[in-house]
């Protein structure tokens, strides 16, 4: 018999104390109240910061803590009247008080708390450390049976979060059919949760090699992976050269012709791209318009929070599971 799991990836997070739990529940609730054939709980996946009430356990849920002091200090230390000029200098910043508590805000939240997120994880201590937190919670909702039925598993990942389940799917299933694949994997972590994922990570390739392992939907929402695709110089030479990628290393199927990766943005949210076109041309990729927000920070932060996206979602996650 066929198990299905639903994984949800969060990303870059705007606030010193993160809601990712509250972030999620619109869709829980939309899946709970579908009544879709899962085989498990909802895998929420959390990632940079500790749980409410608790210090850090693991080395990313040190990321919200620091982020804060930072900012913090930066709140603190700040010049009396909020101008100081160099001896001799006569300039005076104007500037536009609207406008100016506008960026204010966006430098402080997207930039200063969500921008920080993306500074870690292309860091290679960050990027192992943040693979350790979600690939041990998304092994922990697989399981670690051998043998039985098939494995489907189904993504909805948002911002950062999708290029971090794109690296998780890639890991699974990019050495079949990605000559670049890296054989000796990222940099060794001492944390002890690398050697058990690393062991469950073997074991689930292993799987989706051999078929009993399969993505059955990816939804994203504000993709970022036009940008994160140029990390690896084997990317960045393979797209140079005008070369598309290969939608299988992701487990992505292109001789579907039914959707089974949904790229959603909206064109008022500067941190989400279309991605279809850096991929070979399949009818299962689509980039899909909606709207989630009014402003540049709404739009980022409202996939979740939209009913229409969320009536969406579930459809095709219904669809993919039938």
């Amino acid at each position: 018999m066929t198990r299905h799991l639903l994984v949800l990836i969060h990303g870059i997070t705007t606030d010193e104390q993160p809601q990712v739990t509250a972030q999620y529940g619109r869709l829980v609730q939309a899946v709970k109240q579908a009544n879709l054939p899962l085989s498990g709980p909802i895998c929420q996946v959390h990632w940079g910061f500790p749980a409410p009430g608790q210090g850090a356990e693991r080395p990313d849920q040190y990321l919200s803590l620091a982020e804060a002091v930072v900012g913090r200090r930066l709140r603190e230390d700040r010049p009396d009247g909020e101008q100081q000029r160099m001896p001799g200098g006569s300039s005076f910043d104007v500037g536009i008080w609207p406008l100016r508590q506008s960026i204010e805000h966006i430098r402080r939240s997207v930039v200063q708390l969500g921008l920080s997120d993306a500074i870690y994880y292309t860091s290679s201590e960050g990027e192992q450390a943040v693979r350790n937190s979600v690939f041990e919670q998304v092994f922990s909702g697989l399981g670690d049976q051998v043998g039985g039925g098939p494995v489907v598993m189904h993504i909805v990942a948002h911002s950062l979060g999708v290029t971090v389940a794109h690296d998780f799917l890639y890991a699974l299933f990019g050495r079949k059919y990605d000559e670049d694949y890296p054989q000796k994997g990222v940099t060794p972590d001492p944390h002890p949760l690398h050697d058990r994922n690393q062991a469950r990570e073997e074991h689930w390739r292993g799987e989706a090699e051999a078929g009993r392992l399969k993505l059955g939907t990816f939804i994203s929402f504000a993709s970022q992976l036009p940008l994160f695709v140029l990390r690896k110089q084997a990317l960045v030479k393979r797209i140079a050269n005008g070369e598309r990628l290969d939608p299988r290393v992701i487990g992505v199927d292109p001789t579907r012709d039914s959707l089974q990766w949904a790229i959603l943005y909206d064109a008022d949210d500067p941190l989400g791209f279309r991605t279809r076109a850096l991929y070979e041309s399949t009818p299962a990729i689509a980039d899909i318009r909606v709207g989630s927000g009014l402003g540049p920070q709404s739009a980022h932060l409202g996939y979740w929070l939209q009913s229409d996206i969320v009536d969406r979602c579930v459809a095709m996650l219904k669809a993919n599971i039938a």
